[in-house]
């Protein structure tokens, strides 16, 4: 990812951390917590991930939920 340019990887897994070693990435994580993955509810979480990626103030792994 970090190769072809990504600055962030957004996901729902919320296994990610524990089966990565995530500090030897250079790419800002996203996690989306939601009761469900689908569409609709995914869809709510947008303008919070929005507001973090304009902020500036995003980390290594950041936490986005409804």
């Amino acid at each position: 990812m970090t190769a072809n340019g990504f600055s962030f990887f957004i996901t729902v897994d919320k296994n990610l951390a524990k089966q990565q070693n995530l500090n030897k990435y250079s790419i800002n994580i996203i996690l989306l917590l939601a009761r469900n993955n689908k569409h609709q509810t995914l869809q709510q979480l947008i303008p919070k991930v929005k507001e973090l990626l304009k902020s500036g103030k995003a980390k290594n792994f950041n936490e986005v939920t409804l």
